[in-house]
């Protein structure tokens, strides 16, 4: 059985359509719900696809036991750092934690982590869990794993850039000219569901990078697709600080520290992992965005 987590999430339920799209029986799978929030999904989606789905609080080790009865192979997918802007927190490497030990219990030969862009170099210390994640996963199935280091998802980084709205016609940034290597969801989902099916992808550790683009590119997409002109302004530390606390960002400093690593370029890569992982060019940005883009141009005709 192949086991998926975050399946409430666009994203989960993306990558398990490109299992099935890509042969495999619905029967074959289990989508676990977690304990968060969905955003920008919905189980009930998930359900119509035929799938195994199971809820589960990971932060409680009790019970995993029958959630991950019955896995072969997991795809994990963390709640921070892809269906959010901020990087992976304590929390998220507990409820990691635990479902590794569960999926260990079930006797799985192979676990597939959507991991953070250079977790293990460059950006080791604002994506500080996923690393140990992925120390986890290398200190229980040795090789027979396969980590998924992705940019920011497009949609995500889009959706929160633009917090001031189109009425204030600006995007508040401290990232100045610093490029982000941002990923479509769909592709990652893509490339996901081919590290679980395809052959030769055991013990590797690929990192995904779509086209790099500023947040000044951000907002001429924004002008061209909204017919108004969208202007950057940027924003000392604190002040951007006290921006991300009044939206209620959670962790206002790490997502802070993610924002300055993009500043600094750390968030961009020129590898084409992603290319060969899904077999063609990766969606431009307007392609990434081109639901979110459609939302704006609706609302201003």
């Amino acid at each position: 059985m192949i086991t998926v987590t975050g399946a409430a999430s666009s994203f989960g339920f993306q990558i398990i359509k490109e299992l099935i799209g890509r042969g495999v029986s619905a029967g074959e799978i289990i989508a676990v719900s977690h304990d968060v929030p969905v955003l920008g999904g919905s189980i009930d989606d998930v359900k119509k696809l035929g799938v195994q789905v199971r809820d589960a609080d990971l932060t409680q080790p009790a019970g995993l036991a029958d959630i991950f009865a019955g896995t072969t192979q997991l795809m994990l997918v963390p709640f921070s750092g892809d269906e959010t802007f901020e990087p992976v927190t304590d929390a998220t490497l507990l409820r990691n934690r635990n479902a590794l030990d569960a999926t260990r219990a079930a006797g799985a030969s192979w676990v597939g982590y959507v991991s953070g862009l250079g977790a293990q170099d460059v950006n080791a210390d604002i994506f500080a869990a996923h690393r140990a994640t992925e120390d986890l996963i290398r200190a229980s199935w040795g090789s027979n794993f396969t980590f998924l280091r992705s940019g920011l998802q497009a949609e995500r980084y889009a959706s929160l850039k633009f917090v001031g709205g189109l009425d204030d016609q600006k995007i508040f940034s401290i990232e100045g000219d610093g490029e982000v290597s941002a990923v479509a969801r769909f592709d990652l989902a893509v490339a996901a569901a081919e590290v679980v099916v395809g052959d030769g992808h055991a013990g590797a550790a690929f990192e995904l990078a779509g086209e790099p683009f500023t947040v000044a590119d951000f907002a001429s997409i924004l002008s061209d697709v909204s017919g108004e002109t969208i202007q950057v302004e940027d924003l000392a530390e604190d002040d951007y600080r006290q921006l991300l606390t009044n939206i209620g960002t959670e962790d206002v400093e790490a997502t802070l520290a993610v924002e300055l690593a993009a500043r600094d370029n750390r968030l961009r890569s020129d590898s084409k992992d992603l290319r060969t992982l899904i077999g063609r060019a990766p969606l431009t940005v307007p392609q990434a965005l081109a639901d979110f883009l459609g939302q704006i141009a609706g609302a201003n005709e």
